[in-house]
């Protein structure tokens, strides 16, 4: 808006300037003291005028170059934001992995999301440092807003990287227990291969009963064995 009255005002000053050199010779000798007092006072108009307008645009520019700041500033802070919410409900989902293979894609993903929240809290600090600079021109009340906004982000940050390592931990014990019920099952299809392979080749039965009690100890040795 001012910028506009500005520019209406600038139509009146290239009028009267444009109606001072249309003056006839004439007319100037005719009051030429008179004339060179308005001249002059028409020249520091100008002068006051120019740098009016030059002050202006410098502010302009200083205004657009803010407005920049903020909003790549307000981008960058939303983008932290949304991507943390969206790493939490990600942790969620691990949370829920039960076999064995599901145990291990989600402790994948939680390494690869440490890595990550190592970039971030990089960006977190970048921001922090570039508070100074949006703030310089606003209302005192304004830093303190705007820093209040980056402790949240903080806290959540630090928040999923507690969540992220307490969900590695169960995972890692999740993934123990698969490993010794593994170790159990390979250990009890061996020991019943043994003895489908012993009853597979034992000898005959005789008829007296020493041979039944040979038979008998010998079943019981293997059993004992396992």
């Amino acid at each position: 808006d001012y910028q506009m009255n500005v520019n209406c005002r600038q139509l009146m000053v290239d009028f009267v300037n444009q109606s001072v050199l249309q003056m006839s010779s004439q007319d100037v000798e005719s009051d030429r003291y008179e004339r060179t007092e308005f001249a002059e006072s028409l020249g520091a108009l100008n002068f006051q005028w120019q740098r009016l307008t030059q002050d202006l645009n410098r502010k302009i520019l200083d205004l657009e170059m803010l407005l920049e700041s903020w909003t790549e500033y307000e981008r960058s802070v939303k983008s932290l934001a949304s991507w943390l919410e969206m790493q939490r409900d990600r942790l969620s989902k691990d949370r829920e992995a039960c076999s064995h293979t599901a145990i291990g894609k989600a402790l994948t993903n939680c390494q690869e999301l440490r890595e990550s929240l190592k970039v971030k809290e990089m960006e977190l600090e970048t921001l922090r440092q570039t508070v100074p600079q949006v703030v310089e021109s606003c209302v005192p009340e304004t830093p303190t807003s705007v820093t209040q906004k980056l402790d949240e982000l903080q806290d959540s940050w630090r928040q999923l990287d507690t969540e992220v390592s307490q969900l590695q931990l169960t995972l890692t014990c999740r993934q123990q227990l698969w490993g010794t019920y593994q170790d159990s099952c390979e250990q009890i299809n061996r020991n019943i291969l043994k003895a489908r392979y012993t009853l597979e080749h034992c000898t005959p039965l005789y008829s007296s009963l020493e041979s039944a009690k040979v038979q008998l100890e010998s079943l019981q040795v293997m059993t004992f064995s396992q």
